[in-house]
């Protein structure tokens, strides 16, 4: 699936996934392409006991 999009200012985004892995243990991988000017700087901070913290795993993961 792809989908494009365009912000307030009028850059122009288009983001898409795939599924990959075994029925099982499928994982879905997201790509977003574009241009973008750096307006800021982050750090994402996980919680060592946050069971979510790296996704949603599947059943038998």
């Amino acid at each position: 699936m792809a989908a494009g999009k365009e912000s307030i200012i009028g850059s122009v985004f288009e983001a898409s996934y795939r599924r990959s892995g075994e029925l099982a243990g499928q994982a879905v991988i997201p790509t977003i392409t574009g241009h973008a000017h750096i307006m800021a700087e982050g750090r994402l901070c996980f919680d060592s006991i946050d069971p979510f913290a790296w996704g949603i795993l599947g059943v038998n993961a």
